[in-house]
């Protein structure tokens, strides 16, 4: 597995860098032994990307247990720091985490951009 970063200078057309970068990953697949999965490109950009994230878990608490924490404890300490009204914190109670296992996703013929796409 391998993440890469692609960063581009202002301006640039960002729908077009996409296209290109999709086709180059495509076009690169050939050089690649058989089986590997396309790769999943996604588009971040500056102002949508957190630029903190905290997550909370417990064996030891219950859900109800640990938003309450993170509501009494976190969310105040957050909330006071100064900030324009575009980047006030959001919270989320619940999130799940998927772990892909690609050869059960081969197994039925689905590439881990099927199980993204499946979202939207």
């Amino acid at each position: 597995m391998a993440v890469v970063k692609i960063f581009f200078q202002p301006g640039v057309d960002i729908n077009l860098a996409m296209s290109q970068v999709t086709a180059f990953g495509q076009t690169i697949l050939r050089f690649m032994p058989p089986g590997i999965q396309p790769p999943l490109i996604l588009k971040y950009n500056a102002a949508t990307v957190p630029i903190l994230q905290l997550a909370m878990s417990s064996n030891a608490l219950t859900e109800s247990a640990t938003v309450r924490l993170r509501q009494q404890s976190c969310a105040p300490r957050f909330g006071t720091v100064y900030a324009p009204p575009s980047l006030i914190p959001t919270w989320s109670d619940r999130q799940v985490q998927i772990d892909l296992k690609p050869d059960a996703l081969r197994a039925q013929g689905l590439t881990a951009n099927d199980v993204n796409d499946r979202d939207q």
